[in-house]
């Protein structure tokens, strides 16, 4: 039976916890971000293309758990717990949580565990943020074959966007630039000195965590995801908002992309309003969008959706490929 097996990366000092979904083999190992692998890639797994998932803000791994279980069988899948979350490494101050050094996570899990080829990467909420920083450098294309971005826009783009609508305000510009205020007036209460406290203190126990989302998502109670370390990661996770939100979107500093995008646009999302969205054919001239009537946790309230999604992205972007890369690498069934 398939589960995560954990194993561990350092990074400059800060280990990050990454998780293969196979079945359990050894023990952990540590391994160093210069490009070792994160244990032994066995023969069946190196058929396979890798795609690494990359959590948001209060999860962990395990919110992917659902879609690895779908995946399994036709892709090699790994995650891991971003810095600060889950069981990985908790560095303190919060220009840790820079997202310059959040990217440089990415880049360095993904070459540990795929030293050879490039990944496909799969992110969400704040694993999307993250990643898109990542995705914006020159040599993105060396380390990442494709990216799958679900309810996480690129700061920049909303930037941006931001700029524009108050640059050229129109009736509906405002209305959306209202609702989505209104949606994220806990991004503000997250920079004040008490605010992750309270919310920890509010939302942190299991059963509040899944009375709030079943309220706000309309996600049945089963289909949360909580980690045991959730409490703790309400408050460290604010790390990542004071960090980066106002630096970002107050001085946004918008690149191009040149890996394909799959962009799948949540339209019931309370948290990521689709406007937010609307401009990253801007940014990434590969772009597939993806819409449907999908709330913000896609990932745990429709596993199969969004499995099948990265199945037949990643098999198309390998099949683009294929010519420049060996064809048991290529490979995915």
């Amino acid at each position: 039976m398939k589960q995560w097996v954990k194993r561990l990366i350092d990074v400059d000092g800060v280990r990050l916890a990454t998780f293969e979904f196979d079945d359990p083999a050894g023990d952990t190992s540590a391994v160093s971000g210069a490009g070792n692998p994160a244990g032994p890639v066995t023969p069946e797994n190196a058929e396979r293309p890798t795609v690494l998932f990359v959590h948001g803000w209060p999860d962990t791994h395990e919110v992917w758990t659902e879609v690895a279980e779908r995946l399994s069988d036709d892709v090699r899948v790994v995650a891991y717990d971003t810095r600060g979350l889950g069981v990985s490494d908790n560095p303190r101050g919060v220009s840790a949580y820079r997202i310059e050094t959040l990217a440089d996570d990415l880049y360095a899990v993904a070459n540990a565990v795929s030293p050879d080829a490039p990944v496909h990467v799969v992110a969400h909420d704040w694993g999307s943020i993250q990643s898109w920083e990542a995705m914006s450098r020159p040599d993105a294309a060396d380390h990442f074959a494709s990216y799958t971005s679900i309810s996480g826009p690129c700061l920049d783009h909303v930037g941006v966007l931001l700029r524009e609508n108050i640059s050229h305000p129109t009736p509906r510009r405002a209305l959306d630039t209202l609702l989505q205020s209104f949606f994220s007036t806990y991004i503000v209460l997250l920079h004040l000195p008490f605010g992750p406290t309270l919310i920890s203190a509010t939302l942190g126990s299991p059963g509040a965590w899944r009375r709030f989302l079943r309220l706000m998502d309309g996600t049945p109670p089963e289909q949360i995801v909580v980690a045991p370390s959730l409490r703790r990661d309400m408050r460290s996770g604010a790390r990542y908002y004071r960090a980066n939100m106002v630096r970002k979107v107050g001085k946004p500093n918008p690149r191009t992309t040149n890996v394909p995008v799959l962009e799948m646009v949540n339209t019931r999302d309370f948290a990521v309003r689709t406007h937010l969205l609307r401009n990253t054919n801007r940014f990434a001239p590969d772009l597939t969008r993806l819409e449907s009537p999908t709330t913000h946790w896609a990932p745990t309230t429709n596993p199969g959706y969004v499995a099948d999604s990265i199945r037949d992205f990643v098999r198309r972007i390998a099949a683009r490929t294929s010519t420049a890369t060996t064809p048991d690498r290529a490979a995915i069934r």
